[in-house]
Order: C-alpha cells, then structure tokens, then sequence
C-alpha cells in the first residue's frame, strides 16, 4: 500500500493507490499525504491509528487519514478491493477555487482522523473513481480530476454536516433511501437470477418507480446498472486470480459461459480468458 507520492503515477493534485490482492502482510505505515482510504467490496476494514482505537471501514464510510501519522490495516478478509487518494498542496488549492471553498478550512478537514458518511453521490464518485482507476487503467485526464475535486468538496460539506448549493442533483430523502436498499439486493443477489419485479417488490414500489428513481439519479436503467455490477464483480474475482471463468460466471449469474464471456467482452474489450492470463503474466513478472 503507498500513500505516497509516486512520479510516475503523479495526479495534477495527489495521488491515487488501489490493489485488488490481499492486504494480510501490512503493517505500519506511515502516511505522508492527507488523504483518505475507502473499501470497495463487501467486507470491512480495521484501520488504527497509532496510540488510538481502531476505527473500522465499511462499504458505508470512508475514512480521513492525516499526513505524518502511522497507521495499521487490518483487513477482514482477502482479496481486499480497496482505494486511496493522498491529496497534495495544489489538490486542495484547486478544489478550494473550483468550488469557492475555504483554503484553510478544506485543509483543516483533513488534518484529523475521522469517518465520514458516504453519501449516494459520494458513494457513486468512488466508485466511478475506482472503475476509471482499475478497468479503464486510468490514472490522469479531466475526468479524474473532476472526480478528485468533487470528493473533496463532498468529502468537505459532509465533515461539517452542512448542506449546501451543489451543482449537481441530489438524491431526495426517500430516493436516497431506496437506492441504498437496492444496491444492497443487488449485489447480494448478483449470482442469482432475479427480476426487476423482484428487486421492486423488496423495496415496496413499483417497477415504475424504480425505473424512475435510477434514471433520475443514475442516468442508467436498473438492467443496465445490474448488468455493469455483474461485469465490475466479474472482473474483480478474475483479476483477483482466486476462481476459474466458470466459477465467476455462475458467481455472478450466469450459466453460459460463453454467454457470460461474450457479455464481459462487450463491456471490456477483453475476453475473461484474457484478462486472466493478462494478470497471470503481472504476477510472475514482478520481483
């Protein structure tokens, strides 16, 4: 895990980090760039400060590390997805301008260890994050960096518990209520063969409604967001090198191989075959 400055994989504003492996050998360390760490599977994370009780992550938080300080990770199980963004001096005077924020102020949030709620849109930012970061191999361009700039004012506004003029549309109350009940079915159930009658029966709505609710808040149609959740964890287990492409299939519900590697190289470009040998060669080529 590096929290570090890395030149070759430099941001305009800081840094992201992630590994898809297991996370069981790490110890102390010490983190030189604020940032924060959040995890992106099911599982959680203990993270203790140095002299301090240990805080734990989950899929609903994210955690704000300081600079200059140690820390342990403990993972509760392994492969671990994870992701991490150390932000430097012109990363919060980019954001602080961007949104009209308190140079200051913005740095200050990240000046104490502290959890904060992930909200549906900082939830989506991460995982967009993520997806730019590990399947499109990312690690530059506008699209990071307006999903870099955007966590912190989020990140910021969250810590303080304010609300506030946004540029972009919110999640109401009772939408944001049911999206995280369904991104919870649906990821519970991606093995298995469910319908949207299914998922809108759990929630109590209308197939109707719940088409609203992920076009209004997703841009995407439920299908369309179970189908990309299918492939994202499909991914993740085949680069995770645990599990044969038939097993990953049938893991995230699909009887058909070929049925399941058509759809993943449709979304990828890459056969499953593919992208295991791809991850296969990393593997013994490092030192």
């Amino acid at each position: 895990m590096n929290l570090q400055i890395d030149e070759k994989r430099k941001l305009p504003f800081g840094l992201i980090t992630h590994d898809f492996g297991s996370m069981a050998a790490l110890a102390e360390k010490k983190i030189s760039l604020p940032g924060f760490v959040a995890i992106l599977d099911e599982s959680s994370l203990a993270c203790t400060p140095a002299g301090s009780e240990p805080q734990m992550i989950n899929q609903g938080n994210l955690l704000i590390l300081p600079a200059q300080q140690r820390f342990h990770f403990a993972p509760h199980y392994s492969p671990f997805r994870w992701l991490s963004c150390g932000i430097n001096e012109t990363g919060f005077r980019c954001s602080a301008i961007e949104h009209e924020l308190d140079h200051d102020d913005l740095e200050q949030c990240f000046a104490d260890v502290k959890l904060i709620k992930r909200t549906i849109w900082i939830d989506q930012l991460i995982n967009r994050l993520a997806f730019e970061c590990f399947v499109s191999n990312k690690q530059s361009g506008l699209a990071i960096e307006f999903l870099v700039l955007e966590l912190l004012k989020e990140i910021f506004y969250a810590s303080l518990g304010l609300n506030r003029k946004v540029t972009v549309i919110q999640p109401r109350l009772q939408d944001d209520h049911l999206l995280l009940r369904a991104f919870h079915y649906i990821d519970k159930h991606l093995d298995g063969d469910f319908t949207l009658e299914d998922l809108a029966s759990f929630l109590g709505i209308s197939v109707s409604t719940l088409m609203r609710v992920f076009n209004s808040h997703l841009q995407q149609t439920p299908r369309s967001y179970i189908r990309n959740r299918r492939m994202e964890r499909a991914h993740f287990l085949i680069s995770s090198q645990q599990h044969s492409i038939g097993d990953v299939a049938q893991m995230v519900g699909y009887q058909d191989v070929s049925a399941f590697s058509a759809a993943f190289k449709k979304r990828f470009q890459i056969l499953p075959s593919q992208l295991a040998a791809q991850c296969q060669k990393s593997l013994h080529s490092e030192p």
